[in-house]
């Protein structure tokens, strides 16, 4: 999707927001490292059956288990009390021009605990059986309740897994299938730090895929940021919709992390494009940086055009003023690290993505042809002196940032925006 393409109102979003956590076809949304460590705890810990259930059961790596004021499951001696919680979305997109509505569906939710009770501690994988399908393009400034359970009262929440089932969208009356930039079909959304649940709550979950139309098709890259608040919900059911207040959108934007980044050069050489760009963790939150796109003027190098057909019609030689980029592995260095990019819809095979802690820099670096389309056209950006090229980072957990830079290239040439090209 071309940044030309946007409203306003959606590309101002875009600086501000998230995409929490996944990296183009195969990119995972990476669990914080102590996350890591507590899914394979919880993967080789045993459980115990119940002596008594409530109305909500969850299964687990182990197995099946149910939890009520009365029953003790293994390794908890005493009488665990239960809390509410309940699971919200709410969703700023930034959808390709025409977009009417973009509907995921979900098959189930699992939440991945540390539960205690007095000396003894648990980790546990918690399956929600709660399926739907949500319009996001509907949630903006407003929260949709996805899922109600009962947990332990004082767990600790880490993290929140949707098993996406599928993803659609309509444009201009359109339906077309949309691939999510997941390392299978788990969509998981991390608590930094993780959270704890006193009494009734709400687990409010801020999603912001960008969906951006490639060769193989349409794709979603997916961030998310995530926050617990406790609240009376009494009576919550699955598809109520409660109006976000700025409370709520102060403590999300206090969870993002908060990125800066550079055009460093920029260069073409024949068909081929060469660019560097630094992004810096100034914040107090890591974030995966999944995807990188480049929006600006472009010229084309039509392919039909260089093999001699003179009847090129200008409709075979359009093209996108917005290229996406993945990130690839990155490679260690004394100082700041550094990753490849490669255009998103290229065949895509190796790791993905970066962490950057906080404090922590990145050069993110693509040298080659960017080849869009069925036709194969070469499209170039232009660098005549008083261009702009707005970078877009797209990161985990909130963390995205979008800069315009102004040639030529200098310390000055770059700030950040809200990507207000035409």
């Amino acid at each position: 999707m071309s940044y030309g393409m946007m409203s306003t109102a959606a590309r101002s979003v875009v600086s501000a927001i998230a995409i929490a956590l996944l990296i183009v076809a195969g990119i995972t949304l990476y669990v914080h490292n102590a996350g890591s460590n507590l899914t394979s705890q919880a993967s080789s810990s045993t459980t115990s059956s119940p002596t008594s259930s409530f109305s909500s059961t969850y299964t687990t790596s182990s197995g099946t288990i149910s939890v009520s004021s009365s029953s003790q499951t293994s390794g908890f001696p005493s009488v665990l009390s239960l809390a509410t919680l309940s699971v919200r979305l709410t969703d700023p997109p930034v959808v390709p021009q025409g977009t009417r509505s973009l509907n995921l569906t979900y098959a189930s939710l699992k939440i991945l605990l540390k539960i205690e009770n007095g000396s003894s501690a648990m980790i546990k994988n918690l399956i929600v059986n709660s399926s739907g399908t949500v319009n996001l393009l509907s949630i903006q400034n407003v929260s949709e309740t996805v899922a109600v359970a009962k947990i332990p009262n004082g767990s600790l929440i880490y993290t929140i897994d949707f098993l996406i089932k599928s993803v659609s969208i309509n444009i201009n009356g359109t339906v077309y299938p949309v691939q999510p930039a997941l390392s299978g079909n788990t969509l998981t959304v991390v608590f930094y730090p993780p959270a704890t649940v006193k009494g009734d709550s709400v687990a409010l979950i801020e999603i912001s895929p960008v969906v951006v139309k490639t060769n193989t098709g349409y794709q979603m890259i997916p961030s998310a940021v995530a926050i617990v608040r406790h609240e009376n919900i009494e009576h919550e059911e699955v598809g109520s919709r409660h109006k976000l207040n700025q409370t709520e959108e102060n403590e999300l934007n206090q969870s993002k992390p908060q990125l800066v980044a550079n055009l460093e050069s920029i260069s073409v050489s024949g068909n081929t494009t060469s660019f560097t760009v630094l992004v810096n963790n100034t914040g107090s939150v890591p974030a995966i940086i999944s995807a990188v796109s480049l929006h600006g003027n472009f010229d084309t190098l039509c392919a039909h055009k260089a093999e001699g057909h003179s009847n090129e019609t200008e409709k075979e030689c359009e093209h996108p003023d917005t290229v996406y980029f993945r990130v690839l592995n990155v490679t260690s260095s004394s100082g700041c690290g550094t990753a490849s990019l490669k255009i998103v819809g290229e065949d895509e095979n190796g790791s993905n993505g970066t962490k950057l802690e906080p404090g922590q820099c990145i050069r993110l670096v693509f040298s080659g042809v960017i080849s869009m389309g069925e036709s194969g056209n070469v499209i170039l950006p232009s660098l005549a002196p008083g261009s702009e090229l707005e970078v877009h980072v797209i990161a985990s957990n909130g963390g995205e940032l979008v800069v315009t830079c102004t040639l030529p290239l200098s310390s000055q040439s770059c700030v950040a925006g809200n990507g207000e090209s035409d």
